[in-house]
């Protein structure tokens, strides 16, 4: 059984959310990282006009990515959304 691990924010009838069914009724095992909505959308502005205000939330993604890594190896992941990533935190 294939091994899928989705970053991303849940939205009503949004991308994530299918991509999540649809593995899981062909038969993979699904993690998700749900990024949440932490952050208002003038925070999100400000951390891609000064980078340094999204340092926290990058170095908790990166922490839950590690939880993840822990259970072993994923054959696929998806990032479906991700305003307050960059490289560096995948």
């Amino acid at each position: 059984m294939a091994r899928i691990v989705v970053v991303g924010e849940s939205a009503e009838a949004g991308l994530r959310t299918s991509l999540i069914t649809g593995f899981q009724r062909s038969g993979c095992a699904v993690d998700v990282l749900d990024l949440g909505r932490r952050s208002a959308a003038w925070f999100a502005s400000a951390a891609y006009r000064q980078p340094i205000l999204g340092i926290g939330f990058r170095r908790e993604v990166r922490r839950r990515v590690d939880m993840l890594a822990e259970n072993g190896h994923a054959d696929l992941v998806v990032v479906v959304k991700g305003a307050l990533l960059d490289p560096r935190s995948i």
